[in-house]
């Protein structure tokens, strides 16, 4: 090392830094997550429109776990897009649902969603 000559230059270390900030905070929200999974949960419900709800809610048919289209999970409550997609993923992957109870294999459903869930999908062949 030449002496009087730093290691870094002052934007390589602003980003060192913003980089291990960011990687910090992911780290700590995940961890939160975690502690505070009812919690987590509903904070991930605040941004889903109460419309899309209602619509499901409204609609007394039961849909088949097996058959449903991504978009007809997405009606569901609680369920939007993302989430229909990982259940129609572990469909494709993991092969047709047994029971109601295998949604808990789906990342983002937990008991108290599973719960409220229940009544509004049903099982087929």
């Amino acid at each position: 090392m030449v002496s009087g000559m730093a290691l870094y230059t002052g934007r390589q270390l602003l980003l060192l830094f913003v980089f291990l900030a960011a990687a910090g905070a992911g780290l700590a929200v995940r961890q939160w997550r975690a502690a505070h999974p009812v919690l987590a949960e509903r904070l991930e419900q605040l941004d889903r429109r109460p419309a899309v709800q209602t619509a499901a809610a409204a609609d007394h048919r039961p849909v088949d776990l097996n058959h449903a289209t991504a978009a007809e999970l997405a009606r569901l409550p609680g369920v939007g897009p993302w989430l229909a997609a990982r259940i129609v993923e572990r469909r494709q992957v993991g092969g047709a649902f047994g029971s109601i109870e295998d949604l808990r294999a789906v990342r983002g459903i937990g008991a108290a969603k599973l719960e409220r869930l229940r009544k509004f999908v049903t099982v087929g062949e």
